[in-house]
């Protein structure tokens, strides 16, 4: 009951492509009319649902630490349904800087 959006997808808009995601327009999960579903990428999807919202200090610190450990921001993003370039502030200081300090105590 919970795929409908898949078999929809799959019969009017085409097979997903690797990597793609199925993407409610309107947001409402519920609403699987063709014309409310895309494919879009995992970054593109994240960016929809997370769009505005803040990271708790626990998200951040997980994400510093997995960059430090080497981890590529693309499946950091993955994991933490956050996206990419997002992730890739937060690593730099752009955003979340208050983190940074206590992260390098931290460690």
């Amino acid at each position: 009951m919970g795929y409908v959006h898949v078999l929809v997808a799959a019969a009017f808009i085409g097979p997903r492509p690797r990597g793609q995601d199925i993407h409610h327009k309107d947001g409402d999960k519920t609403n699987n009319a063709p014309g409310n579903l895309e494919y879009i990428n995992k970054s593109q999807h994240a960016f929809h649902h997370n769009r505005g919202r803040k990271l708790s200090k626990i998200e951040v610190l997980k994400i510093l630490s997995l960059r430090a450990a080497g981890w590529f921001l693309k499946d950091i993003a993955q994991i933490s349904k956050v996206g990419s370039s997002a992730i890739c502030r937060i690593c730099t200081g752009e955003t979340y800087s208050n983190y940074h300090k206590e992260f390098s105590d931290g460690r």
